[in-house]
């Protein structure tokens, strides 16, 4: 319950979204999932979140050490997008009764983005992601708080705090 913590001065700082997603699995997607490499997933990260305010620092050795087992050990898989051998994605994900739900989407551009959620879509279950606030998902989707600060500042950024953990 985030209004646990306004008595102390603290309020909601950084909004996501969650999308239950809804569009057509017969998009040509050129590219293909595979195993995610630290490296990759750090560079795509990096670049995405250089418009944001409020993620965390990531370096290939936090995906290595950290991010990635701990995915995997929460029983999240990670994919990998890449067309013609470039990485342009990846995506943590997990199945939570019939749903496959995507707790963490990066994507270099909205085709990469598009591709992805086409290709999970196309193993058939309803597909609920959660991302930034601005991300082009179609589908219906919900404000839903990520983090709170102690006496928020007033910022005109776009604020996102991307880190499921």
């Amino acid at each position: 319950d985030w209004s646990l913590y306004t008595p102390f001065g603290y309020s909601i700082s950084h909004y996501g979204k969650k999308t239950a997603v809804h569009m057509a699995d017969n998009r040509e997607v050129r590219g293909h999932f595979r195993p995610p490499k630290a490296a990759a997933c750090a560079k795509l990260y990096a670049q995405m979140m250089a418009s944001y305010d409020g993620y965390r620092i990531r370096d290939a050795h936090y995906y290595e050490a950290f991010w990635l087992p701990y995915q995997s050990c929460c029983g999240a898989q990670v994919l990998q997008y890449e067309e013609a051998g470039k990485p342009l994605g990846y995506c943590s994900v997990y199945t939570q009764g019939d749903t496959c739900v995507v707790e963490e989407i990066v994507y270099a551009d909205e085709d990469a983005l598009l591709a992805m959620l086409t290709l999970l879509l196309r193993e058939g279950k309803p597909l609920s992601v959660i991302s930034a606030i601005d991300a082009p998902i179609p589908g219906t989707s919900l404000q839903i708080p990520l983090a709170m600060m102690k006496h928020a500042p007033q910022m005109k950024e776009k604020r996102f705090l991307s880190e499921c953990i």
